[in-house]
């Protein structure tokens, strides 16, 4: 499984529920939509999560992206860091044993 991270500008304050990505500058978020329709596959949640009073401003925005293919998450993450709501995209490097 290779994990694609997303970073997401901070002041679109993006959110993700029911497999769409909102914000209130939807034009902004609705190209990232429009691309992930065309990978049915992926599994998108947010890189951190909060029990107790919720996320930090600061890491908001993160999210994993799931995929089963390396190739298909190169082209996911070529695709995703051209868009002007994407500060950055890249692809977790696999943990190593020491």
């Amino acid at each position: 499984m290779m994990q694609l991270i997303v970073r997401f500008r901070s002041e679109l304050d993006v959110t993700y529920s029911n497999g769409v990505f909102h914000s209130s500058s939807a034009e902004a978020v609705e190209p990232i939509n429009n691309i992930l329709r065309s990978f049915p596959d992926v599994q998108v949640e947010p890189l951190f999560t909060g029990d107790r009073g919720g996320v930090p401003a600061h890491m908001r925005g993160y999210y994993a992206i799931n995929l089963a293919d390396a190739d298909r998450a190169q082209a996911l993450q070529h695709q995703l860091q051209h868009q002007t709501s994407v500060e950055a995209a890249y692809i977790k490097p696999p943990a190593e044993l020491p």
